[in-house]
């Protein structure tokens, strides 16, 4: 297979791949894949991740223009997909990433997720951004419990000289169960606020007037009564635009610290049977899931009300599931209208997959292969239209954007992030349009061919390494 100086590494093994692909789907689905596959420039990808890289905190930049601009700085959530990145495309695939990365680059990325704990209530916060969760949006602080929690479970160092890479904890106990190294295997945890370390706001200076507090309401878990009470306010417009389900995603972490993660299943489960008995008895066609009309928020909201299902290990109703892929494969259908954001693109394919998991591990492989079939019918259609949408967001440097403008924006879950309006990529969309792309091969069912090998990782690490070097000089010519 033919390839240019910037596109994927290709080897036999994946040329047998390919052949494997078509003798099993065809020649028009391994035509769509192979377009979809060359479309990403996986060793651009990981070149610029790389350049992401922050020696001085430790962490990753959202963007180039937060690197390069004073008054925005590296965020956890960031480092935790840039790292996903990396392992994506296949240049530093997680079963090697602490293998391949320094101890020094290893040990700073930890020691930046542990000096964003808070003493004052445990959660992570951002010197560049406001303190304290009445202060930001709910997908904010409750996305980065997640992303300290994946770095936490992913990275490990030696900070002994042992030789041997040891599991890293946080400074504090976590709200999702995680211990610090203090209270691990013990019944014991963490009370705050631990000393007398008040929340300080943002500095002025980095006050964005689109970057507005959350007024969004808070969980009330005093007692279930008013947990579902506050859950029925919350969600109230969950059969119009899926309601709150990317908040409540973000919050399952701490929803289930406090107990009440069944008492959430048992509330979508009755939500999604009162739509499907409405519709059956006004004869629509039912769509099976939480929303009514079948459109991008329809499919956002399946993909992340089935990533609770399956993180709290319940099952979705088995009559529902023709009904749910149905209404995925219609969003997959949708013309190229540029009505649309860059994580619906994902969305719509990782919903699928979400029903796929959870249906095989409640029902069994007979039943997850019928949703495999179901999707293949259209499949080469399915994958071409997926990349006819995404064509706006890709950056010259392989990366990106989040706007089908061909622009990343400046505000991201309520917080300033970048400069905004300029048309450069952020390590958010990449994540998540590479996830598309192994949501794309899962729901078929197919292997998904590498981006790129570790040749490319150890080149990207090597940067990463005098970024490192670099920093260290500068420190020590301006002592």
């Amino acid at each position: 297979m033919k390839k240019n100086a910037n596109a994927n590494v290709a080897t036999s093994a994946d040329d047998k791949k390919w052949d494997d692909i078509r003798a099993t789907y065809g020649d028009e689905v391994e035509k769509a894949l192979r377009a979809l596959y060359d479309y990403y420039d996986g060793p651009g990808i990981a070149e610029w991740i790389a350049s992401l890289y922050d020696p001085k905190t430790g962490g990753f930049y959202y963007c180039k223009s937060a690197r390069d601009t004073e008054g925005y700085l590296p965020d956890l959530e960031s480092t935790q997909q840039a790292l996903s990145v990396l392992a994506e495309v296949g240049a530093v695939p997680g079963e090697k990433l602490n293998e391949m990365l320094p101890q020094k680059i290893k040990a700073k990325i930890v020691d930046f997720v542990r000096d964003r704990q808070s003493p004052v209530d445990g959660y992570f916060y951002h010197p560049q951004w406001p303190q304290g969760k009445e202060n930001l949006n709910t997908d904010r602080y409750g996305r980065d419990i997640g992303n300290a929690g994946s770095v936490f479970r992913r990275v490990q160092c030696d900070r002994t000289g042992s030789g041997i890479d040891e599991q890293q904890y946080p400074k504090y106990c976590m709200v999702n169960g995680r211990k610090c190294a203090c209270h691990e295997g013990t019944n014991d945890s963490c009370t705050f606020p631990i000393g007398d370390f008040p929340a300080v706001s943002a500095p002025a200076s980095n006050e964005h007037p689109e970057a507005k507090k959350s007024t969004e309401n808070h969980p009330d878990y005093t007692s279930e009564s008013a947990f579902l009470a506050w859950l029925d306010v919350y969600n109230a417009t969950i059969h119009t635009n899926s309601g709150r389900a990317h908040n409540l995603a973000a919050l399952i972490e701490e929803i289930r610290a406090h107990g009440y993660e069944n008492v959430l299943i048992d509330y979508l489960n009755e939500k999604q049977k009162e739509l499907f008995d409405e519709q059956v008895r006004l004869g629509e066609a039912p769509t099976g899931i939480w929303q009514r009309n079948i459109d991008y928020k329809a499919v956002w909201g399946t993909y992340k009300y089935l990533y609770i299902y399956n993180l709290v290990g319940r099952a979705i109703d088995l009559k529902y599931v023709p009904y749910m892929v149905d209404s995925c494969i219609a969003v997959i259908n949708l013309p190229p209208l540029k009505n649309y954001a860059y994580n619906d693109l994902m969305n719509q394919w990782q919903a699928i997959t979400g029903i796929i998991t959870n249906v095989r591990k409640h029902y069994g492989d007979e039943e997850a292969d019928k949703i495999h079939a179901r999707v293949r019918e259209n499949a080469a259609h399915l994958v071409a239209n997926s990349l006819e949408k995404m064509l706006p967001f890709k950056m010259d440097d392989g990366s990106f954007c989040n706007s089908v403008k061909g622009v990343t924006t400046n505000i991201i879950y309520g917080v300033p992030i970048a400069v905004g309006g300029l048309a450069e990529g952020n390590v958010n969309s990449t994540h998540i349009l590479l996830c598309m792309y192994f949501a794309i091969c899962r729901v078929l069912g197919c292997p998904a061919i590498p981006l790129t090998d570790v040749s490319v990782g150890m080149a990207a690490v090597k940067a990463m390494e005098a970024a490192e070097l670099n920093y260290q000089k500068n420190n020590c010519a301006n002592a």
